[in-house]
């Protein structure tokens, strides 16, 4: 999880990083690449930190007319790693202000898409594949940049992409093939039922979860996500009352007004998504404006 002042870090390298010649930016960006998808685990302000002094050291030494390769070596995947492995581990109160949101929001999004039905019914055992898939492909994601930070060219050929191709598509032919066993042999394994008016008040516990989760936590990248479920929680809780259900029913008699509903609310969770990024981003670069300045 970024704070604010990992955010200032991050900054303030990108700023610095515009100093930097071509080859020795080249250069450092690998560290930098190698250094953030190796520190998953690790604490973020550690490693902005070591980031921003070893951007700092370059700059120094660019001054004197001196290059990256001379100053780390021809070799600094393992200066890197050996900073990495002096660093902290991530605690376990940060894991778990990401994790709730992780949960919470899945479980929120598995309500939402299954309004429809008359009875709520949440199938954790689709949730849980669903967190491990997402983690282990975020896992693959890291791992393969992790690999290739200090391979990569300047020039994209064709074979150095036949192998990414084909292990991540024999990673998604086995995720696939797990949800649908999962579907077809354990359509009753962990799944809850919660019966009215307990569906509502599961709906806004949720909802209101998420929000002030938020409101204390001051995570960056669940802000932009937060109003898209914000809106699932109002919408959810609608479709059980009396008006919803009314509605639903009568949207449902025709495909082409189920459709047109569908329609507007996909446009709905576009924009709530879309939009506090695009805020977000013109602050952002507002705020470097003000420090260039």
């Amino acid at each position: 999880m970024k704070t604010d002042s990992v955010t200032m870090l991050i900054e303030e390298n990108n700023q610095l990083r515009e100093k930097l010649n071509a080859a020795n930016k080249v250069y450092y960006d690998k560290i930098l690449l190698y250094m953030r998808s190796t520190s998953l685990f690790k604490t973020d302000l550690e490693i902005e930190n070591i980031l921003l002094d070893l951007l700092r050291d370059l700059l120094e030494v660019q001054k004197n007319g001196e290059s990256a390769s001379d100053f780390f070596g021809k070799n600094p995947q393992e200066m890197c790693q050996e900073l990495l492995d002096n660093t902290s581990q991530v605690s376990f109160k940060n894991i778990l202000k990401t994790l709730v949101p992780i949960v919470g929001g899945g479980l929120l999004a598995t309500i939402f898409f299954g309004v429809l039905n008359p009875v709520l019914t949440i199938n954790f055992f689709q949730l849980i594949l669903e967190i491990i898939v997402v983690s282990v492909v975020v896992w693959l994601i890291f791992r393969h940049m992790k690999k290739t930070a200090f391979k990569r060219q300047n020039k994209f050929k064709l074979r150095d992409f036949v192998p990414i191709f084909i292990n991540y598509s024999l990673v998604i032919l086995v995720i696939s093939g797990i949800f649908l066993l999962s579907i077809l042999f354990m359509t009753d394994f962990l799944v809850v039922t919660v019966p009215a008016p307990y569906d509502i008040f599961l709906i806004i516990f949720l909802t209101a979860i998420l929000f002030v989760w938020e409101v204390i936590t001051k995570s960056d990248w669940f802000k932009s996500l937060l109003p898209v479920f914000l809106i699932m929680g109002v919408l959810a809780t609608l479709a059980r009352t009396a008006l919803g259900t009314g509605l639903i029913d009568y949207f449902s008699e025709s495909e082409m007004r189920m459709v047109v509903v569908l329609l507007i609310v996909y446009i709905i969770a576009m924009l709530a998504f879309s939009v506090p990024i695009l805020l977000s981003l013109s602050r952002d670069k507002k705020r470097r404006k003000s420090n260039v300045s």
